[in-house]
């Protein structure tokens, strides 16, 4: 049965209204856009298929989007995708103005590091690195330019040849919808209903341009579905201004969820949405531990205090997150590589800071070319085990032309299977690359043709057994709130403990700054904010935070605000 937030969508839905639900965490927003969905199936399905049309609907994940389809029954009706695959499909039969842009592209990087060549003495390394980028530009410039080929979307790009990646796609769907009107008619003809799921993490220029673009100059229905609240991804659109852009915003305050203890915090963290507990009523505990030992035994903690306080029988019953320690890095047996990502002065991307954050968060907030690499080889391996063959012959360069082509590329997985136990990092890499099973990117390609940027990082981390990434790889998509393989963010658990600990952090986040409020006005302080409502909601019914680093005497006020002077132990 429609509830009052499902019944104000359907009168915008009939009354051609573009909407937004701000939904707090445990509300059933994918009820309700699954109910949104069955609605105008219901009432316009017959019109859309007589007139070939059909409603679109976006999504983060590929989780995400099967789990829609799922819910759905696959109606034909609702043709729903992850965003690059959406885009890419609109923009896919521009091959001319791709071909044009993409040539544009090159251009504006080829610039960029032509300005840096005439700005930078010739005996620097900064000229040599520019300079070495400005002759492949132009060598990509004159390739591109003689391609006569469809540009395609790849896991990879090869743009000489015509392959475009993931951000390329974006770059390109945003300068073709803006400035080719036709697109606008050609999407709206055949999508009167958009609907993007979890907007808070789409891709900020995308956002704005369907928002300024596409909204503007088309009759198409836009729904907006997500929690400004929940945004932890870099570069995406976070909070939209609904004013600005004329959408009627659609509060959703129950939390299906949690336990009356648990949103009673969530309640504090935020100051636009006060929820409601709905459905079967929950209790449970909401208790905050200030350690003050970045060095503390975590699993005795757990043992001691917070299986005794919850009633917990055993540790299987308790979610644990990470933020991510080097106790939790010891315990799973990749200790030296996460210390290596953990030394101040690494060369990664000619740069000297920490980048221990490139190596533990997911895909999208990587830019690194080391963990990139070791990420995309992990899932393939992924792929093959869970049998998910489109999927992987979309990522893998290996030629498929005949079945022994794909039967010799099972064996070649199967054995790199096989090496990942006791091979090194480097064993694998040229495995990998000898059997064509991924290309070699660009901004590797670089460090090991030129042996001066080959330094004690790049040489230590060769040298590693490739097995600590794997076990690295594991750890974070069970430990850690960034995950997105199985939808971490929006996933529930009966009891969660989280660590945190400030000393993991360079500058991405600093959760003393933000109890304490000194980053207020920062956008690291809504970073640490969103992170903080994140870690918090997963909870059915029983959290506990785990402080390890310290905290100022305003943060510790803050906290026993938060969480009752009762439930603020210090141990």
């Amino acid at each position: 049965m429609a509830g009052k937030v499902e019944s104000n969508v359907f009168k915008c839905i009939d009354n051609k209204r573009s909407f937004i639900i701000e939904a707090g965490a445990g509300s059933g927003k994918t009820w309700t856009l699954v109910q949104s969905l069955f609605y105008i199936i219901e009432n316009q399905g017959n019109y859309l298929r007589k007139m070939h049309k059909r409603i679109a609907c976006i999504t983060y994940t590929n989780v995400a989007k099967e789990e829609i389809i799922e819910r759905i029954k696959a109606d034909d009706l609702v043709d729903a995708r992850t965003i690059h695959d959406f885009l890419w499909d609109i923009i896919k039969p521009f091959q001319k103005e791709l071909k044009a842009e993409l040539v544009n592209l090159i251009k504006e990087k080829t610039l960029k590091k032509a300005e840096i060549v005439s700005s930078s003495n010739p005996t620097t390394k900064k000229y040599k690195e520019a300079a070495e980028a400005l002759a492949k530009y132009n060598d990509t410039l004159d390739e591109l330019e003689k391609f006569k080929g469809e540009i395609q979307y790849r896991e990879f790009y090869n743009r000489k040849n015509g392959i475009v990646s993931h951000n390329d796609i974006l770059w390109l769907a945003n300068v073709i919808i803006r400035n080719y009107p036709i697109i606008h008619k050609i999407i709206g003809d055949t999508y009167p209903i958009i609907f993007i799921d979890e907007y808070q993490d789409t891709d900020k220029n995308i956002a704005q341009t369907i928002l300024e673009t596409l909204k503007q100059n088309s009759t198409i229905v836009f729904g907006f579905f997500g929690d400004y609240n929940q945004q932890i991804y870099g570069g995406s659109i976070g909070k939209i201004d609904s004013v600005k852009y004329n959408l009627e915003v659609i509060p959703k305050k129950e939390n299906y969820r949690c336990s009356i203890e648990v949103i009673n915090l969530l309640n504090k963290l935020r100051n636009d949405i006060t929820q409601r507990q709905t459905g079967d009523p929950k209790n449970g505990k909401c208790i905050c531990y200030y350690v003050n030992d970045n060095e503390a035994d975590t699993e005795n903690i757990i043992k001691k205090h917070i299986n005794k306080d919850f009633g917990l029988a055993s540790e299987s019953e308790l979610k644990k997150l990470y933020l991510v320690t080097k106790t939790i890095a010891k315990k799973n047996g990749y200790f030296e590589l996460h210390d290596l990502y953990d030394e101040e002065n690494i060369n990664i991307e000619h740069r000297r800071p920490k980048r221990k954050d490139q190596l533990l968060k997911n895909k999208d907030n990587r830019d690194c070319p080391f963990a990139n690499f070791l990420y995309t080889i992990e899932e393939i391996v992924e792929l093959f085990n869970e049998n998910k063959i489109q999927a992987l012959l979309k990522k893998t360069t290996y030629e498929i032309s005949c079945l022994n082509d794909k039967v010799q590329l099972d064996k070649n997985i199967i054995e790199l299977r096989e090496l990942t136990g006791s091979e090194t990092i480097k064993g694998i890499f040229e495995f990998v690359w000898n059997r064509n099973l991924l290309p070699v990117p660009e901004k590797l390609k670089v460090y090991f043709q030129d042996k001066e940027l080959q330094d004690d990082f790049f040489n230590a981390l060769m040298c590693l057994p490739y097995v600590q990434f794997r076990n690295l790889y594991y750890t974070v998509k069970k430990t850690s709130p960034f995950s997105t393989d199985h939808g971490t963010k929006g996933a529930e658990y009966d009891s969660v403990v989280c660590f945190i600990d400030d000393n993991d952090w360079n500058t991405s986040y600093n959760f003393n700054n933000y109890f304490n409020k000194t980053d207020e006005g920062k956008a690291r302080f809504d970073k640490t904010k969103n992170l903080f409502y994140v870690i918090c909601s997963r909870a059915k019914y029983n959290l506990a935070i785990v402080i390890l680093s310290k905290l100022s005497d305003e943060s510790i006020n803050k906290l026993k605000l938060w969480f009752g002077e009762e439930n603020f132990i210090s141990i």
